[in-house]
């Protein structure tokens, strides 16, 4: 057999000062880690995509559609942010054939993102495998502090 093999591990510490490391994590992906610390998928998310959902003055009841897959997607990374004073929101992503129905929750009981700088990162699901024919929408159920707005990112592969 001939090409390079990698052993799926954790990321690897930070290379030193001019160098970049490449390695393969438990996921299936490879990565690059730079000598910032930074790292970036570069091979086995051929058909990445993300989306984002933007709210200004969110109500503890929002219920907003973002999109519909007409094929199978997988959830791999969630970005949230909010803005205000000591703000803290609860947030929920669902998916469904039936808009009307009450859908299954990509998080099961939801999220609370506090994070006002870089964001609260989710990448544990308990329903993160969306079928072709779902629609895919936010919701909130509470929030405190004031809640100037709120991004959501989402990131996801195509199956």
């Amino acid at each position: 057999m001939s090409g390079i093999i990698f052993t799926e591990d954790v990321a690897p510490t930070t290379p030193l000062a001019g160098r970049v490391v490449m390695y393969a994590k438990d996921d299936g992906l490879i990565y690059i880690k730079n000598d910032a610390g930074s790292e970036m998928v570069v091979v086995g998310q051929k058909d990445s995509e993300q989306r984002s959902i933007y709210v200004e003055l969110p109500t503890t009841a929002e219920d907003i559609s973002l999109f519909f897959v007409d094929q199978d997607i997988t959830i791999y990374k969630l970005n949230c942010i909010v803005q205000g004073t000591t703000p803290s929101l609860t947030w929920t992503l669902r998916h469904g054939p039936d808009r009307d129905a009450a859908g299954n929750e990509v998080v099961t009981g939801g999220t609370t993102t506090t994070s006002t700088t870089t964001g609260d990162i989710i990448t544990v699901f308990d329903d993160a495998t969306i079928p072709s024919g779902s629609h895919v929408w936010f919701e909130t159920s509470a929030r405190s502090g004031s809640v100037a707005s709120v991004n959501l990112t989402i990131f996801y592969n195509e199956d």
